[in-house]
């Protein structure tokens, strides 16, 4: 990514401003701040981190979150429903922060934001390790079963989609 002084100065003096506003981060602020006086093209990326994915977030994965999150909406329902089989990942466990941050931040803003998936009680978008695989078998089963969509789940259906959480290599 390339900035100009000019650029560089005026996303300086916002950062400077966000310091008096919210002295809780004036830290990161300022260390943004030493990227760009500095000239650190490399660390830009950490300053201008809303602009990351350049045109724009793939509706692929803007699909991938909505599946995502419509999938714990299923599950959330068969457990109010008496459902009883559980299995690691059987609550919306995020998306990784570094690795799949763009899926990571629009799951946030769907449901934080856009007060969708209200329902699930979600309190942390960053899982700490990578998921969309994962999420992407579990996807797959549910599919299988029933298509994306269908939010009626029975026994065997959810233990089709936990035994999707294990890499087939590993069964």
């Amino acid at each position: 990514m390339r900035l100009s002084i000019v650029e560089r100065q005026l996303l300086w003096n916002q950062l400077e401003i966000l310091k008096a506003q919210q002295p809780d981060q004036a830290a990161d602020y300022a260390r943004q701040q030493t990227i760009l006086a500095g000239g650190y093209s490399g660390q830009y990326s950490e300053v201008v981190h809303l602009m990351e994915t350049g045109d724009g977030m793939p509706e692929a994965d803007q699909r991938l979150v909505m599946d995502v999150l419509d999938l714990y909406r299923a599950l959330h329902r068969y457990r109010q429903h008496g459902g009883k089989v559980r299995f690691p990942f059987d609550t919306f466990q995020g998306f990784d922060g570094n690795n799949e941050g763009d899926l990571c931040g629009y799951a946030r803003f769907l449901v934080d934001d856009q007060g969708r998936w209200k329902e699930l009680s979600i309190t942390a978008f960053n899982s700490r390790m990578p998921t969309r695989v994962t999420y992407r078998r579990l996807l797959d089963a549910w599919r299988l079963e029933h298509g994306v969509g269908s939010h009626i789940l029975v026994d065997a259906d959810v233990q089709a989609i936990a035994n999707a959480v294990t890499h087939p290599d590993h069964r």
